[in-house]
């Protein structure tokens, strides 16, 4: 029974104390409202595919073709909408902010298909069937080593439907419904995409958190555990109220002093040598994909893999200067963003 009590505040604990990955933006109201739009958000980079990508490539085009003003006057029935959601989210109201989630989604699919053309759905069919033959392929791989992959085997089951549903919609010339059901299919093949990543992904700042107070746990029960977490508790309850109050400058401050205090729990209680660790794993994993990036020739998403692994090398560098200087947490905290880099990068080559 003490047993069971220990994991249920452990439970209780970490979903109030842990953030996310370090590349994660922070989650103030816009965030609370993209995180109504289930299936696109994933700590790495969205598939082209998803209605959030081509969305933002179909405006920046038709930018370059028609000039900004023009398009932003087509923008302003979407940014009322935004508006709305934000003032339904602040004031608690999430039924309303849903539905104008839901209303915006529509907005952006009609924005889309008129500034790109009707071809676009076309061309997402195709992409995001290559894509979940790349994911099924994924899973096999995952499959005969071992690992568990039913939850996303699940995940791809139903994007296989999504994508015939669309291809039937395109053949009656539905382009909004096939449009729509085609980018639902590569929001959840970019699930797929997040799980196959996260076989190899190099711990994060939430699972060093895990272990530390899993540690702490063992050694101290629940009371030592309730210790370790109540600077940080404390923290997040006046993070949240500074995003309730619109206090955006201050929450900012305080989700960095939110990270600044896990930072130092993970390194007190798991000690010094695990910048160290977290760093060596980013040296390797550099080491790893350097040689395939190089080889992998042109594109954006390569040279966009090519500058993340510079940027991922130079932070790793400088935290190994701190553990050199015996600045652990600072250098910890660098360490797990080169990490995040490394994990997006193979996130955006191919499998």
């Amino acid at each position: 029974m003490r047993l069971r009590q220990l994991a249920i505040l452990m439970a209780a604990l970490l979903a109030a104390a842990c953030e996310k990955a370090p590349t994660e933006p922070m989650r103030d109201l816009d965030a609370e409202i993209a995180s109504l739009s289930p299936g696109e958000n994933t700590p790495f980079g969205s598939s082209p595919s998803t209605l959030r990508q081509l969305f933002r490539a179909a405006v920046e085009q038709a930018e370059l073709e028609r000039g900004r003003g023009a398009v932003q006057d087509l923008l302003k029935p979407l940014r009322e909408l935004n508006e709305q959601a934000r003032d339904a989210l602040h004031a608690g109201d999430r039924p309303t902010a849903q539905a104008r989630i839901a209303a915006i989604r529509d907005e952006e699919l009609r924005l889309v298909l008129l500034l790109s053309g009707n071809g676009i759905a076309y061309r997402v069919l195709e992409d995001v069937g290559l894509e979940l033959i790349e994911a099924k392929q994924g899973l096999e791989q995952a499959a005969g080593q071992g690992t568990d992959v039913s939850g996303p085997a699940v995940q791809a089951g139903e994007a296989t439907l999504l994508l015939a549903r669309a291809n039937a919609a395109y053949a009656d010339r539905d382009y909004k419904l096939s449009l729509d059901l085609g980018t639902r299919a590569a929001a959840l093949i970019n699930g797929i995409d997040h799980f196959l990543i996260g076989l190899n992904r190099i711990v994060g700042l939430e699972g060093l958190l895990q272990q530390a107070i899993a540690r702490v746990a063992r050694t101290q029960g629940t009371e030592g555990v309730s210790t370790l977490l109540a600077p940080l508790q404390t923290l997040r309850e006046e993070a949240a109220r500074a995003v309730r109050n619109g206090s955006r400058e201050l929450a900012r401050q305080k989700l960095g002093e939110v990270r600044t205090e896990q930072l130092r729990i993970i390194i007190d209680v798991l000690g010094d040598q695990t910048a160290g660790m977290v760093s060596g794993k980013v040296s390797r994993a550099l080491a790893e994909l350097r040689p395939v990036v190089g080889e992998a020739g042109g594109g954006t998403r390569v040279q966009r893999a090519r500058r993340m692994l510079t940027e991922a090398s130079d932070l790793n560098a400088r935290a190994q200067k701190a553990i050199e200087r015996g600045q652990y947490a600072p250098a910890l905290d660098l360490a797990l963003h080169a990490a995040g880099l490394v994990d997006a990068v193979r996130h955006l080559l191919p499998r």
